[in-house]
């Protein structure tokens, strides 16, 4: 793990209208389109949706407080937290990409730790359990890991069976499909994407009998689109998406980081701080639910005279689930699944 940044870097701007676009230093012919279009005066809204940023910044109570937040775009985002002058804000990411634009900011109340979400106690080794107003984990895969070809997440992008979120250590999508049997691969499937379990296995079947010229994204994509059924594709959904989300879910063992995530965050916290966590599949939003649900406490019996109603609570979930617009999703597909949840540490 990376040690926080504490070397002199150019101040981070405090107004969110100054922040410079992503990619802003890259030609139209090489830079993510959306990008591309926001240049050009365009409204353009991030993945998890601005309404929902929006939302969970200004229910937080940020200003004085210590701010953590996973998987970071350093962005409008971090520019708005920032902005809410926080007692300090810590970013955390196993993204080397991630890292090196952390090595672009300068704030004395900015650092970074580049480690797993099951890893982040050790970037508060000194301050310890306990002692954090807020965490934010804004889960899955980003739009810059699908905008690069070369990071291997998307299906709609030529590029390498990758999928890493750390492309400089551990097994590859390649690797982890090589080594995988066809049970495996269809329990993936059904579990981890949502497939039906016949469906699943027609997938993981013509995958199998597909490995040896399998050698890019766009061969994985059209040997799923192939084997699912024409009657389930639907217009505006690539039928290969939930496989990809499967195997990168298997590849970056995410349920694991989810939940030893959720821990360790909730572990962290202060009494009253609070736990805010943006997913974009039905998986992640129920780890997070049945988490919280599992530290909320066990009722207490109602002839049991309290001021309370649950014995030994850890949290305390705070609705409601904010769900982007019709319009948000309109203007940004990908927006389209992600939720956001709140829980305060008791």
């Amino acid at each position: 793990m990376a040690e926080p940044h504490d070397r002199p870097k150019a101040a981070a701007p405090s107004d969110p209208a100054d922040v410079p676009l992503p990619y802003a230093d890259r030609p139209v012919a090489t830079a993510p389109g959306h990008w591309v279009l926001a240049r050009a005066g365009k409204r353009v809204l991030r993945p998890g949706g601005a309404a929902l940023s929006t939302a969970m910044l200004a229910r937080a109570r940020l200003a004085g407080a210590d701010v953590v937040e996973m998987a970071p775009g350093l962005g409008r985002t971090a520019a708005e937290i920032v902005a809410a002058a926080p007692a300090s804000y810590t970013a955390i990411d196993r993204d080397p990409q991630a890292a090196a634009t952390a090595a672009t900011w300068n704030d004395a109340r900015f650092s970074f730790a580049r480690c797993p979400f099951s890893q982040m106690a050790m970037a508060f080794a000194e301050v310890g359990a306990g002692s954090l107003d807020g965490v934010l984990l804004d889960l899955g895969v980003s739009s810059p890991q699908l905008d690069q070809a070369e990071r291997g997440f998307s299906f709609n992008k030529e590029g390498p069976l990758d999928m890493r979120m750390d492309n400089e250590s551990g097994m590859t999508a390649a690797d982890w499909l090589a080594a995988a049997d066809e049970a495996t691969l269809a329990r993936v499937i059904r579990d981890w994407g949502g497939e039906p379990h016949t469906v699943a296995r027609r997938i993981a079947r013509a995958v199998m009998a597909a490995r040896p010229r399998l050698h890019s994204t766009l061969d994985l994509a059209a040997v799923v689109a192939d084997a699912v059924p024409r009657k389930l594709h639907r217009a505006g959904f690539h039928p290969a998406t939930q496989t990809f989300q499967a195997i990168r879910i298997a590849v970056n063992d995410e349920v694991g980081e989810i939940e030893r995530g959720l821990r360790a965050a909730t572990d962290l916290l202060a009494s009253g701080g609070v736990l805010a966590v943006i997913t974009f599949h039905g998986l992640e939003d129920a780890l997070v639910k049945r988490f919280v649900r599992a530290h909320e406490g066990a009722p207490l019996p109602a002839e049991i005279p309290s001021a309370f109603d649950r014995v030994n609570p850890l949290l305390r979930l705070v609705p409601p689930v904010v769900k982007p617009s019709a319009r948000e999703v309109a203007d940004n597909p990908r927006s389209r699944s992600a939720r956001l949840r709140k829980a305060v540490r008791v």
